[in-house]
């Protein structure tokens, strides 16, 4: 992934930030968290004009503040301004993560519950009990940063595999099946994919040697034509991985 592609992705994800953060500046009007919200989204329109180190501390700086308000009372006791925080948060991290990543910086999982992955990687031989039969037939595997909202919480995971239709996040603690979602993650060639999606089934951990790993498939719902004809570009350039493999 090259800078240009970290930049584009990075500035892409804070746009779509400071969009969701100035329309709850405008929903909020007189209210006291308004005035915590403005300082925000002007720190995520310096984005525009940095390169990738400091557009990672604009993404840095915006997150923390976001967090902020999200543990903070005001928050908790507005369900439309927790949501529209969650969701901004969801789309700053895994621009965020990657950007890190590449310029070696540490990074911190931030979120409100954030998942506890398993260690497990066996691909399955046969569908696991409890999950549907009918699933794309071609996926493949895929770890990269995923900020998801749901619930009017925020939550980081790590996807485990891709498909056209879904992906799955490695996850003791999964959500409910129906749960509805918007995510975003960046993938591998640094295009940015931001969608509707929805918990679609879960496998719950049982801690037994050579286990699959606990999580929750997702089912994309609302793809861009871009972010589909993406994702299919970026699975043909790239060997599937079936069960029985």
């Amino acid at each position: 992934m090259s800078p240009r592609d970290l930049e584009r992705s990075g500035k892409e994800a804070a746009r779509e930030a400071r969009a969701l953060l100035a329309a709850l500046v405008e929903q909020l009007e007189d209210d006291p968290l308004s005035s915590s919200l403005t300082p925000i989204v002007g720190t995520l329109f310096a984005a525009e004009l940095a390169d990738a180190r400091a557009l990672h501390g604009v993404l840095d700086d915006a997150m923390r503040s976001v967090r902020a308000l999200l543990d903070g009372q005001a928050a908790q006791t507005r369900p439309h301004a927790a949501q529209a925080l969650s969701r901004a948060m969801a789309q700053l991290h895994p621009a965020r993560a990657v950007l890190a990543r590449s310029l070696g910086l540490e990074t911190q999982r931030e979120g409100t519950a954030p998942f506890l992955l398993t260690s497990s990687r066996v691909k399955p031989s046969a569908p696991p009990e409890g999950e549907p039969e009918q699933r794309d037939a071609s996926r493949m595997e895929l770890e990269v940063p995923i900020g998801l909202e749901g619930d009017n919480r925020f939550y980081t995971g790590t996807t485990d595999d891709l498909s056209r239709g879904g992906l799955f996040v490695a996850t003791d603690d999964p959500l409910q099946v129906g749960t509805e979602l918007r995510l975003s993650f960046v993938l591998p060639d640094g295009y940015r994919v931001s969608a509707r999606a929805e918990v679609a089934w879960v496998r719950v951990p049982r801690y037994r040697p050579h286990e699959l790993p606990a999580g929750m498939g997702i089912r994309f719902d609302r793809l861009s034509g871009e972010d589909e004809r993406a994702i299919a570009h970026y699975l043909e350039e790239r060997p599937a991985f079936h069960y029985g493999d």
